[in-house]
């Protein structure tokens, strides 16, 4: 699972940044540098502020299915959630994979719930998205 809600903890707070998913860059995009590379004209950011927004981030998280470790990973945008005393940031690529703490995750439902939060729809190609490990 991508996150330790099932241990009790709620989410206080969501802030989705990312970038447009068909954005082409000449090298892949790590974690660490998405907030770098893109300048803030590129780059969508939406906090989510209320109880059934969390209520609903925290159940499409629950979805999540561990993957191997990718060789390549392009990032398009990260997730944050804040809980009472800790944050986890989760980035993810145009693929519904998502990384955090050495792991990786495929979750097409939180990727559509993403972008619908950032653009207000999704491209259609996430309906039939399939992992490929």
């Amino acid at each position: 699972m991508l996150c330790n809600c099932s241990h009790g903890h709620l989410i206080n707070n969501v802030t989705i940044t990312l970038v447009d998913l068909n954005m082409e860059t000449i090298a892949d995009v790590s974690c660490s540098d998405f907030d770098y590379l893109f300048n803030q004209g590129e780059k969508k950011i939406k906090i989510l502020k209320s109880n059934i927004e969390f209520s609903q981030c925290q159940s499409t998280l629950k979805h999540s299915q561990s993957i191997k470790n990718l060789k390549s990973f392009d990032v398009r945008g990260n997730i944050e959630l804040q809980f009472e005393n800790k944050k986890e940031k989760y980035c993810f690529d145009r693929f519904a994979r998502f990384y955090y703490n050495g792991r990786y995750f495929f979750n097409r439902r939180l990727l559509i719930y993403i972008v619908e939060r950032g653009y207000g729809s999704h491209p259609k190609y996430l309906d039939t998205l399939h992992c490929n490990e």
